[in-house]
């Protein structure tokens, strides 16, 4: 199954992820909150008072087993990191 799910609550993942899509989702959304807090953190790093609010994600059920994050900081600067896993694991 190829799709795309914009993921604000946990309400989301019950009504819209097959059950046996369920642990891939979550292994992929570990690697998504690793990647997001290395970019976090480089970003304070750069300036201490910067804020970050991840408010939702997209998560793309391609069969592919890898993760892109993309983040945006201010209107300049752009963070992309992808990361392949290797049979159930990143």
């Amino acid at each position: 199954m190829n799709y795309k799910l914009r993921v604000e609550t946990i309400v989301d993942i019950i009504e819209t992820i097959p059950d046996d899509r369920v642990d891939t989702l979550m292994l992929e959304l570990a690697e998504i909150i690793h990647q997001s807090k290395l970019s976090y953190d480089f970003c304070k790093a750069l300036d201490p008072k910067a804020k970050a609010l991840i408010k939702e994600f997209t998560w793309e059920d391609d069969g592919k087993g890898e993760v892109s994050v993309t983040h945006t900081i201010g209107k300049k600067m752009v963070l992309k990191t992808t990361k392949k896993g290797d049979g159930g694991k990143f």
